[in-house]
């Protein structure tokens, strides 16, 4: 018989700022849409915890975009950021960037077609240390406030990436 219970932290300063409010919410909504109900998974709930912390001690943007990236990374679907899905070449080599919504995947200048959608290189070199690096790196490294100033361009991609997904499974 259970008469009382306290909690570990109670995350005030979320439930106390509407930003960060909102982006907890958002990626609880984005958590439930991808797992099963009452199905455990200790990967997501540890990196789900980290996510919350951060957005306790950091800026609501960046912990938003740097929780979806290691999301798809955790469930097996990150982007190659490597190498163009068609040739292989290495992506770094290329002068324009395009992501293929319907192959999940970049590619090169030399294999962008109609259906790719050319993506800026300071937002694939954004997602790219996003997928690749802590997010303690990432501010060590002050890598932090050229991720905010692409945060639209950024959550946007990672959404229609995510949306893309959910349409297969």
């Amino acid at each position: 018989l259970i008469t009382a219970a306290l909690a570990k932290k109670s995350y005030f300063k979320i439930r106390k700022n509407s930003e960060k409010l909102k982006t907890y919410l958002y990626i609880s909504k984005v958590i439930n849409s991808f797992t099963d109900f009452k199905q455990p998974d200790i990967s997501i709930w540890n990196l789900f915890y980290t996510f919350v912390n951060d957005l306790v001690k950091l800026d609501a943007k960046i912990a938003e975009v740097n929780f979806l990236a290691k999301f798809l990374k955790t469930l097996g679907f990150a982007p190659n950021i490597d190498h163009c899905i068609n040739c292989q070449r290495k992506i770094e080599n290329s002068k324009n960037i395009y992501f293929d919504k319907e192959r999940w995947g970049f590619c090169c200048d030399k294999c962008c077609s109609k259906k790719t959608e050319l993506i800026a290189w300071q937002t694939f070199k954004a997602i790219n240390i996003l997928i690749k690096m802590p997010l303690k790196e990432i501010y060590i490294r002050e890598l932090n406030e050229p991720i905010i100033l692409r945060y639209t361009e950024i959550k946007n991609m990672l959404e229609k990436y995510l949306k893309q997904i959910l349409k297969y499974f």
